[in-house]
């Protein structure tokens, strides 16, 4: 994973009568979605206790005074534009604050060419064993348990396949595949917030559910002044 760095770099001053401050700038200005273009993740989720802020000084993050200043240019509670001084928080610019909904990567399934019964499979049902460890103690299994690996129609993993049918033995004796529990997990996309709902143990299923967390707010409609 990449680890976004953004340091300040002074322009030369245009050689221009007239020109926008933005020439000055220190520091590259970002969207939500030119942050993931450029960085390959994404930004931090907008937080509105904080104002919009689209650069961020990585410089900010070496120890040193709880905070730092910038010379801007911007207006006064006059309306009058000139240079003025912006002092922040050393952690509040380094970061950004960007309106806009993450964006959670599709999860992928590959393709599997082991076989059941002389048939394909689906690789819905697979599973690593690690993700299968880790899913273990969520659910207060007593163990694991490679489905396809039965007597009659066992599954034919080739030497290829790191996966197996792993399913997580539950106290009543059910069996949760863990390949099905990571495709619930992620219907939202990889890495969407939600949790286990174990109260289903107590319905006639005997299985949880995966209560994805409400929506986070966007930012989109904060009215206050970038």
């Amino acid at each position: 994973m990449n680890t976004p760095v953004s340091l300040p770099v002074a322009p030369p001053q245009p050689d221009q009568d007239l020109f926008s401050p933005v020439e000055l700038a220190l520091f590259q200005e970002y969207t939500r979605e030119s942050y993931r273009s450029t960085f390959a993740v994404e930004a931090p989720p907008w937080d509105p206790k904080r104002l919009y802020k689209s650069w961020f000084d990585s410089s900010a993050l070496i120890p040193q005074p709880n905070t730092v200043t910038y010379q801007i240019f911007g207006q006064d509670t006059t309306g009058a534009w000139g240079f003025q001084n912006l002092t922040l928080a050393f952690a509040d610019a380094a970061a950004v604050n960007l309106p806009g909904a993450i964006a959670y990567p599709q999860y992928v399934i590959l393709p599997t060419s082991a076989t059941r019964g002389s048939s394909g499979m689906a690789a819905n049902y697979l599973s690593l064993e690690s993700e299968a460890q880790a899913l273990l103690p969520a659910f207060g299994g007593t163990g694991l348990v490679d489905q396809g690996n039965t007597p009659v129609f066992p599954v034919a993993y080739p030497a290829d396949e790191a996966r197996r049918m792993w399913a997580i033995v539950m106290p009543n004796g059910n069996q949760l595949n863990v390949g099905l529990l990571l495709l619930e997990r992620n219907a939202g996309g990889g890495g969407s917030p939600g949790h286990w709902d174990t109260s289903a143990d107590s319905a006639s299923s005997g299985y949880p559910v995966w209560s994805a967390d409400p929506a986070a707010p966007t930012g989109l409609d904060d009215t206050r002044p970038h």
